[in-house]
Order: structure tokens, then sequence, then C-alpha cells
């Protein structure tokens, strides 16, 4: 294998080289609406988008899956929807600012607005069963927690802070799950009483990316770990999974770059948004991350493995995937590849102490270079393995360091 680094960084082998990616197949539709803030799906054609204009807030309804839209019979008084709750197919709420909060029985035909004395705007809502949660900030950074033991009839005050007392993340507070057995808060804190008492259930992971609670006992988390001196660290994200919820973690590959929200529908298929909205997904629970080509948003929202959508720019991108995961297999095929897809960029500074590093996803290190060739301003370094696979491309030049991640086969 070659690598070259002119602030492109290209692979060529004599071996058969491709970028990876889902098998899935995306399509899309505009938004023709102004700033949408949040959307939600009841089933495959029916769905809603929400947001803001110059001179009003507004909810919109499709039955064809996007393809059109209409105005959604919603009482708004220039409160702004945030996010959607359904209990099922007919059964839903939409909450927003200043206690906003919509229910609607008939398919989110039309909404009742609810005066249940919600302080600050609602960030998040979860009911299961009769227990619920609503978490909720005001504009002096006080977090609040509501919680309802009968379906949502009558919501009582639980905890109420100080934004710095209450998270360990500049995030909003928000519920992450709710089962007879207890209630997760986004900030690791859990209540097993029905919001009566508060556990701080961090343990070493003081700090986290992005986490996801398949249920009452499985937690997906990418999280942060500190390495390096205290004058030169970096920072890096691992992705853990529990089974014994949150008691012992088991780590996977690293992410390398910070992820704004995590999503799993099963224990194999699962999906992240990282850091400059970048979409990726998983079909082997976590072991291998690709990132979906072309497709870039900031929210999403999955009913399956196979069928999902994600919200970008003015622009709803649809999923779906009805094949079967292709996995690595050898191949004696010999041919010579420069294949543009690779090309990664990195801010070389000089030729000084330029260090290439390239690892597994295990982080089991692949190779390790500093005897560099250097004309107009390419680096080149062979390597003679044959290797396929996921891989994370490490570069140190200077003070600059960073990594990038490439899947072969």
């Amino acid at each position: 294998m070659k690598v070259i680094l002119n602030g492109l960084f290209i692979l060529s082998t004599v071996f058969n080289i491709n970028l990876l990616f889902a098998k899935g197949v995306w399509d899309s539709v505009s938004i023709n609406y102004p700033q949408p803030t949040s959307f939600y799906f009841s089933d495959s054609l029916t769905g809603w988008i929400c947001g803001e204009s110059q001179s009003d807030t507004y909810l919109v309804k499709t039955e064809d899956g996007g393809k059109s839209w209409k105005p959604n019979d919603a009482p708004l008084s220039g409160e702004l929807i945030t996010g959607f709750h359904f209990i099922n197919k007919d059964t839903g709420y939409a909450f927003g600012t200043s206690g906003l909060l919509l229910y609607t029985d008939d398919k989110g035909e039309h909404w009742k607005k609810l005066n249940k004395g919600i302080t600050g705007n609602i960030n998040s809502l979860s009911i299961s069963k009769n227990q619920g949660v609503i978490t909720t900030k005001s504009e002096d950074d006080t977090e609040r927690v509501y919680h309802t033991a009968n379906g949502g009839d009558k919501w009582e005050l639980k905890l109420s802070k100080y934004h710095d007392d209450i998270c360990l993340q500049s995030d909003p507070l928000k519920v992450s799950f709710i089962s007879s057995n207890g209630i997760w808060l986004s900030n690791w804190t859990y209540s097993s009483d029905n919001g009566v008492t508060w556990t701080d259930k961090n343990n070493k992971l003081t700090s986290h990316s992005a986490s996801f609670f398949l249920d009452s006992a499985t937690i997906f988390l990418i999280g942060n770990i500190m390495t390096g001196s205290s004058t030169k660290s970096v920072r890096l994200y691992y992705f853990y999974k529990s089974k014994d919820n949150g008691i012992t973690w088991t780590s996977g590959p690293p992410i390398f770059l910070p992820v704004k929200a995590l999503h799993f529908c099963d224990e194999l298929n699962g999906w992240f948004i990282s850091e400059g909205n970048y979409v990726f997904n998983t079909e082997d629970g976590g072991i291998i991350w690709l990132e979906q080509k072309g497709i870039r948003g900031d929210k999403f929202q999955f009913i399956n493995g196979h069928f999902g959508w994600v919200m970008g720019d003015q622009k709803l991108y649809i999923y779906k995937n009805n094949t079967t995961p292709v996995f690595y297999r050898p191949t004696n095929k010999k041919q010579n590849l420069n294949i543009e897809e690779l090309n990664l960029n990195f801010p070389i500074e000089s030729d000084a102490s330029l260090e290439i590093t390239i690892y597994a996803v295990n982080g089991r290190r692949i190779l390790k270079t500093k005897s560099m060739s250097y004309k107009n301003r390419l680096y080149m370094v062979e390597c003679l393995k044959k290797i396929r696979g996921t891989f994370i491309i490490e570069v140190k030049n200077g003070s600059y360091m960073n990594c990038k991640r490439i899947s072969l086969r």
C-alpha cells in the first residue's frame, strides 16, 4: 500500500481497494418551508415538520411520504414545536417552547393544547405505559424534571436545579429512557422511585458524546477518553456497550470525532450523526461504522434497520435497505487503482517530524513510520501488507494531529 499526502491523502495498491458504504438506497424530497426545526413520522407515509417563518411558527403534515405537505390544525400562538412523542399510531404529543404541550388522538389530524403547569422550554418527553417524564429549561438556565404516574393527566415537579449543578454537558437535560425499573436522564442521573430521589451513575464515564438506551438493560455509548500529556493531549471517542444497565461496559472501536446523536434500532443496526452533520451506519453492532456518502443532516428517525429519515438543510433524506449486509472477503484479483473517493485532506505544516500511523478498528497498529520521501510536497510511505477492512489513518506533523477513517475491501 502507498500513502501520499499533499493536503490530499491518496491510497493505491496492487490489491482491490474500494470505499465500502452501506448498501441502502437514499432518496430525497425538498422541504419548501423556512427554518424547519424538527420532524416525526408515525409510519412510512404519515409525518410532520415544524419550524418558524419570519412572522410565525408552523406545523405541516404529509400523508404521501413527504412528496406533498399541508398545514396541520394546531393551536399555536407563537410557540415553536421542537419535538414529538407518539405512544401509538393514533395517540401522541408535540412539545416545544414556553411549556407548549399538544395532544392528539386522531393520528395528528387535530391537536389540543394542554395546560399542565409546565415551566420553561420543553426539551424532551417520554411516556411508557402510565409513567412519563418531561424535562425543561428556563431562560435563567434552571433545569426541571416533571413526572406523571397516570399517563399524562397530571404532572408533578420532581427536580429543579440550576443547569451547571445538574448537567455534565452543555446540551439541555433530556430523558434518555423510562421503564418500570427506573428513569435515566441524559446526564446519567438515575431514579428508581419515580423521581423522588436521584443517583449519579456516571462511574468512570464522567463525560460522553452521545448515548442510546435500547431497553432497560442494553445501553450504547460513545464516550470521551483523554490521552497524552497535559500540554499535548488528544481527545478520543470510543464506542461502548453495556448489557447490564451500565454496571459493566465492553469497549469497541475508536470513533475519532464528536457525535451529536446516536440511535440503535436493534442490537446490530445503529446510526449516529457526527460533528459536521455527517451520517454513519453500522450493521454489526458498532464494530464497523460506514459513512453515508452525500447525506448531511442534524436530525434523524429510523423505524427499523431498513427504513428511516434524515433531515438536512431544506431536504428530507429517505433511507431504504432491503439488502443483506456485505462482509469483507479476500480477493486474488490484482489491479492498480487510484480511487478519488479515498482523498483525505490534511493541512501539512512542514516536512519535519511527519508521522503516519495506520490502526485497525480494534486499536491494533498496522503501520507506523517517520521515514518519508519528499518531492513536490508529496509524502509517500509504502506498506507491503495485504490489508482489508476499516482503518484509522492518524497523521502528526509538528503540533498538528488529525485522524480519518477509511474502509477497504
